[in-house]
């Protein structure tokens, strides 16, 4: 499988969709857009990671559209060393020209606790016909979770909580973690809703709200890919000239060693990484 090599690649419009799985987007993507695809090898298995491992110079021409606070507009972000993650910092005002922070208000929708994508492909229109010498990453938090089209709003965000409450800080951090790497994110999940702790991710609240079902998830998860690449879609014909390539910063894992979402993230699992790359005819 080829590496990704997002920046030795020929692009002005590069457009990301969090957290795609190249199997999911294989079975879907011909009923939106047309394009030759590829399957290539994410360097990371989360957004943060990627962005220190993808844009490693500094890009004046580059606009970056962003609905993650990750890449943002106001100074660095870091994340301290763990049994899941590597230490990395990014600061996006010393790589890109230009940050829009749509992850932040009047842009961020409260009600669904996301970026949805009419907002961004909404503000990528303005923004690309403004200033048609750029390049332009345009970011779409989709198909990542939560996700917008359920029949039940996924709660606010809330602060992690500690699964054992009784034991020291030390071991409240330690329990969750081995627990997680050792048996998966299922065992975890199952170990809160049996001792009645409130779900942390809005993927766990929807794997209760849907009766714990494994294959409710999963298909919460393709529509949610199926309703960003109905508004990449019509981006695309909105778009001014110059190519246009869709890919993703990482995928994500549906049940594979028991785990979902983005972890355990040590070691890597192959869904995690293996992102599509799909140049687009138009």
């Amino acid at each position: 499988m080829k590496p990704q090599n997002t920046m030795n690649e020929d692009w002005k419009y590069l457009i990301v969709l969090d957290a795609c799985r190249y199997d999911c987007f294989k079975q879907v993507y011909k009923k939106f857009v047309d394009g030759a695809l590829e399957r290539r090898q994410s360097p990371a298995k989360w957004t943060l990671e990627w962005l220190s491992k993808t844009f490693v110079g500094t890009y004046k021409d580059i606009h970056y559209i962003s609905p993650v606070p990750f890449c943002n507009s106001k100074g660095e972000v870091c994340k301290r060393k763990s049994i899941f993650y590597d230490a990395v910092c990014f600061n996006a005002k010393n790589h890109f020209g230009m940050v829009h922070d749509l992850w932040d208000k009047p842009y961020w929708n409260p009600t669904f606790n996301t970026v949805l994508p009419c907002t961004v492909s909404d503000f990528a229109k303005q923004e690309t016909r403004s200033h048609p010498d750029r390049r332009f990453v345009i970011h779409y938090f989709q198909p990542h979770f939560p996700y917008p089209h359920f029949r039940f709003r996924c709660r606010e965000r809330r602060k992690r909580v500690d699964y054992v409450s009784s034991l020291s800080s030390m071991v409240r951090t330690a329990i969750p973690n081995i627990v997680h790497l050792v048996f998966g994110t299922k065992m975890l999940w199952y170990l809160a809703y049996t001792f009645g702790i409130k779900p942390t991710t809005p993927m766990e609240e929807t794997w209760r709200m849907t009766g714990r079902d494994d294959e409710a998830i999963r298909e919460m998860y393709k529509k949610n890919l199926v309703l960003v690449l109905s508004y990449v879609s019509e981006l695309i014909g909105n778009l001014p000239p110059g190519r246009i390539v869709i890919t993703s910063d990482h995928g994500e894992l549906l049940g594979e060693r028991n785990c979902w979402g983005h972890g355990p993230l040590k070691p890597s699992i192959p869904e995690l990484t293996t992102v599509p790359w799909l140049e687009v005819f138009r």
